[in-house]
């Protein structure tokens, strides 16, 4: 008994829903998503009869040939002489003939032309004329050639009256009984197109245009007279024309059934009902079977359709389309919001709040597998550490004061929108302009660095400490991504801008320098985010197993904290520019000079390679020392 009830009630469930969703669908859902604009053309029969139209057009092969767009009024002249010469039955220009040229005498032959019975010429409804040219030539036949466009760019309807005023293709068909609006069936048979350069130089064109329709446009892309069809994508206006005029001759007009009122209600109800149908599991199983439901509707709309083939009725075959896609979409929704949990989780450790938005955004951007991306990778090591835990007994100690440093480095990684990418023991690694691209990556990456040494400083006073974190920066190409297996995987940055940083930040140790960046890092600045690092040069070197020099600079700090060093420092600091100066230029006594009396390690590699190069004799010097370790 329980069972039979179950079934029931699941019975009324789905026929509920199917009454709801139907209605959603036809009033509101189809509308809100333009189904019509997407779906409507793939519902058309082919409409396969003899064409009628030929249609002659200015391609990029006739510009080639006979120049730029506008041409003389002379040879425009010659082109449509050569149409009217094979005796069409009619001849539409969809070329606007709005001003008279400089030559009264091209003009001239043109207006004739234009003023045979047999031409129809463009106009524009938005003019209150139809322009300078035809008002000096009252007696041509216009109608207007603009269409009738969607809220989504498309063209769906075929617009043949305005007002009082006709389109181009009514004035041509001659026609009575044409509705002032239809549907173009975007599987009309299509028409014979001809390029300007093939007319003019194709003795046999006559049996193609004669007793024909003859369309005169434009289809080269810089004339840019392109419009979406659906179905179609984007085709030149003219072939639209063709299109709705063959139609007309045809008598085939198809007509959209419209709706009134009751828009605002259905896209609350969609709202509502559509949260129920994406996550409440028990809605799912009652959506079934609603599809079922939908579906033994569905032969009856394909057999009426098939019977009856000169009608759509949308009223029909809309909500039973419509209800079929709803499965699929909710059972799309529930995959992407489970994902996005699972990324959210897996990525909150190491990424900042504002990158996780973004990634949430557009998951597929943290996809396993890898994409380039313009980065600043920065690598952390606290100095001594190793030395620090093999001399110490307290474990448990070390970890916790590890923790600590590794955690105040994380803070700020994150708090300036970075990634962390790995901890590798007592060094971190680190990375910005991925997954999300930004313009100050770089500015980002040296911030961090400073702001990181000064949470040390206030950690060292605050615990009674001596730690010290060295940080190198290099900035470049880097391949991000998830790189892995599908079982198990780690979102990194690898390639060689990733190697050079982590060499940058082992020669801190040599220098005896805090933050050390490469030149391409401090190309990447700009002049304001520059200004506001105190930057030293410090050397030029090939690192070890490396083709390339690579130019290194030392960031002090932020200048609003310059007052902090101490004037003999800054001393120190401006005689190595000059010393560096000298040494770069191979006057290295000099260099051993200013070099003498410079407490600063940089300036005792700098006195010491001096030493060895008076001493080798060297020649040919580049300024570049070859770093022989790691």
């Amino acid at each position: 008994m329980t069972e039979f009830k179950k079934s029931l009630s699941e019975l009324f469930g789905g026929v509920f829903w199917f009454v709801v969703v139907t209605n959603i669908i036809l009033y509101g859902f189809c509308n809100f998503f333009n189904f019509h604009s997407f779906a409507l053309p793939y519902l058309f029969p082919n409409q396969n009869s003899a064409p009628k139209i030929a249609i002659i057009t200015i391609d990029d092969e006739s510009l080639k040939e006979y120049g730029k767009w506008p041409w003389p009024r002379d040879m425009q002249a010659k082109v449509l002489s050569k149409i009217l010469d094979q005796n069409p039955k009619k001849l539409g220009l969809d070329i606007l003939y709005t001003d008279l040229s400089n030559n009264n005498q091209e003009d001239s032959k043109l207006s004739t032309i234009l003023k045979k019975p047999e031409v129809v010429s463009a106009s524009q409804l938005n003019n209150n004329s139809t322009g300078v040219f035809y008002e000096s030539s009252p007696d041509i036949n216009t109608g207007f050639i603009e269409f009738s466009i969607d809220s989504n760019s498309f063209v769906r309807k075929a617009m043949t009256k305005s007002g009082s005023n006709f389109s181009l293709v009514k004035k041509m068909a001659e026609t009575d009984n044409i509705p002032d609006s239809f549907l173009i069936n975007p599987r009309t048979s299509r028409s014979p197109v001809i390029s300007v350069k093939n007319l003019m130089e194709n003795p046999n064109i006559g049996k193609i245009l004669n007793d024909k329709y003859v369309l005169f446009g434009a289809s080269a892309m810089s004339l840019n007279d392109f419009h979406d069809l659906p179905g179609l994508g984007q085709i030149p206006g003219v072939s639209i024309h063709g299109l709705v005029l063959q139609q007309i001759l045809d008598n085939q007009y198809w007509q959209e059934i419209r709706f009134s009122g009751l828009e605002f209600l259905s896209t609350v109800l969609v709202i509502a009902f559509g949260a129920q149908f994406f996550f409440n599991k028990f809605a799912m199983e009652t959506l079934k079977k609603t599809i079922i439901l939908c579906n033994i509707g569905a032969l009856i709309a394909f057999l009426s359709f098939i019977l009856n083939r000169e009608f759509i009725d949308l009223n029909f075959i809309t909500p039973i389309i419509g209800t079929n896609f709803l499965l699929p979409i909710s059972l799309w929704v529930r995959t992407i919001s489970d994902e996005k949990e699972n990324i959210k989780q897996a990525l909150s450790l190491y990424i900042s709040p504002k990158v996780m938005q973004k990634i949430m955004e557009d998951p597929s951007k943290v996809n396993l597998g890898g994409k380039k991306y313009s980065t600043s990778i920065m690598f952390t090591d606290i100095r001594g550490f190793t030395s620090m835990s093999e001399a110490t007994e307290n474990v448990s100690e070390i970890a916790k004061l590890l923790n600590q440093v590794l955690g105040l480095q994380t803070e700020v990684v994150l708090k300036n929108d970075g990634v962390i990418d790995k901890y590798i023991g007592d060094a971190v690694m680190a990375f910005w302009g991925a997954p999300i691209e930004s313009d100050n990556y770089a500015y980002q990456a040296i911030l961090s660095a400073c702001q990181i040494q000064d949470r040390i400083h206030l950690f060292n006073q605050k615990y009674d400490q001596h730690m010290a974190v060295g940080v190198g920066i290099n900035t470049g190409i880097s391949l991000v991504g998830n790189f892995g297996s599908n079982k198990r995987f780690d979102y990194t940055a690898i390639g060689d801008t990733v190697n050079t940083a982590a060499r940058i930040e082992g020669v801190t140790k040599h220098y005896k320098a805090k933050i050390i960046v490469s030149e391409s890092t401090l190309t990447a600045l700009t002049k304001e985010e520059i200004d506001q690092f105190w930057v030293e040069e410090l050397d030029t070197i090939r690192l070890k197993g490396k083709n390339n020099p690579i130019k290194l600079f030392e960031i002090i700090g932020q200048k609003k904290h310059k007052t902090k060093i101490k004037p003999e420092l800054s001393v120190q600091l401006l005689q190595y520019q000059e010393c560096l100066k000298a040494y770069y230029q191979g006057d290295f006594n000099k260099a051993i000079s200013l070099c003498e009396n410079n407490t600063l390690q940089r300036a005792s590699l700098i006195k010491q390679r001096s030493i060895e190069m008076i001493r080798d004799n060297v020649s040919g010097w580049d300024g570049i020392w070859n770093l022989d370790h790691k």
